[in-house]
């Protein structure tokens, strides 16, 4: 009899010890559809991190270099120094405080597979402890929006209408960017991309399936673009809309009266770049409310209207993009504690162990 209670007991023991383990690999969370399971974040980390890095190190680099000035316009032919192209090609971002350790996952990700690459962050409200933190990674220039600068309806963060002024000014400055939401995570360099530029006009933005043009618009923004939506339709059946979270421009003259004037006119009317009742949810839109991307909308129209649809068929292309950028969707993922710091103070800091450096 106690044989038997005691193999009891037993199997009962190793019953709880399969049910912690199942809790754990599935992370102890509610299984959302916007939140990675353990082995997704692990997946996630791996593409971020280097295995053999030591937190305790900087990241060595060296970056002693000075920017040429060299004259990049894609209309009068690609510049021949593909090294030259890829260190005009800062990769920009922006983001609020609730974004900030995602948009640090994105840096570190940048970081990891570009050690040299110049980073841009802007920041739209983010905590002082956290620009300070950023501040000290290599490579990250952090730069505050002056929202000042522009018309009322800029200062609203939700209508994205900052973005078109940031990736403007960065155009100009540079020649050339790689917009990056704090969603996106690179899995390998950008310049894997530059030999697709010249035949996309300068453009290039990573296709989402099932995804329309139509479906992510709001009605009123083909309105105040003079654009009849039945005949955009109608000339652009079932037109895919590129991602929100990914765009990589590089300067082409010819586009500027035609892409980037209306683009910057447009988000500084509220009835074009956010209309009354635009959402970006996808799913659970309520009555008179329409899901929209904002300034990636009028994006997208610009882009059928003025390249056509030779940009949405090249195979090639999006298994580049495929292979140069995943996505993490918030809920867990902690690989900005992966980030490289080259700027004083000279130790890194494990935020595990000390929260309030942090």
């Amino acid at each position: 009899m106690r044989c038997r209670r005691q193999n009891l007991f037993v199997l009962l023991g190793l019953l709880v010890i399969l049910l912690i383990t199942l809790f754990l690999l599935n992370d102890g969370s509610d299984p959302s559809p916007n939140i990675h399971t353990f082995k997704d974040r692990e997946l996630l980390q791996h593409v971020t991190r280097d295995p053999k890095r030591k937190v305790v190190y900087n990241y060595p680099i060296s970056n002693n270099y000075t920017l040429q000035k060299i004259k990049i316009d894609v209309s009068e032919g690609m510049y021949s120094d593909q090294v030259e192209l890829d260190r005009h090609m800062p990769v920009v971002t922006g983001f609020k405080q609730n974004e900030a350790y995602l948009g640090l996952g994105m840096v570190a990700s940048v970081q990891s597979h570009m050690p040299l690459k110049k980073i841009i962050v802007y920041t739209l409200g983010v905590h002082p402890k956290i620009v300070k933190q950023m501040r000290s990674m290599c490579n990250v220039e952090v730069r505050t929006f002056d929202f000042n600068k522009y018309p009322r309806l800029v200062s609203k963060p939700e209508n994205r209408a900052w973005r078109v002024h940031i990736l403007m000014e960065v155009l100009q400055e540079f020649g050339a960017f790689f917009y990056a939401s704090p969603q996106v995570r690179f899995r390998a360099p950008v310049n894997l991309l530059l030999p697709f530029i010249k035949d996309h006009k300068g453009i290039i933005g990573k296709l989402t399936p099932d995804v329309t043009v139509s479906d992510t618009t709001h009605p009123d923004t083909f309105k105040s673009l003079n654009i009849d939506i039945k005949q955009f339709e109608k000339d652009f059946p079932k037109a895919t809309a590129i991602s929100e979270h990914v765009l990589v421009v590089m300067n082409n003259s010819q586009l500027y009266d035609t892409f980037w004037k209306p683009l910057r006119a447009c988000a500084e009317e509220w009835k074009c770049i956010a209309p009354k009742g635009s959402t970006p949810d996808l799913v659970n839109v309520t009555q008179g409310d329409h899901t929209h991307h904002y300034d990636m909308s009028v994006v997208n129209i610009f882009m059928y209207k003025y390249l056509g649809t030779k940009w949405t068929d090249d195979p090639a292309l999006a298994k580049m993009m495929k292979r140069v950028v995943d996505f993490a969707k918030s809920g867990g993922l902690h690989d900005y504690l992966w980030a490289h710091y080259c700027n004083p103070p000279k130790m890194e800091i494990d935020c595990t162990l000390y929260k309030s450096k942090c």
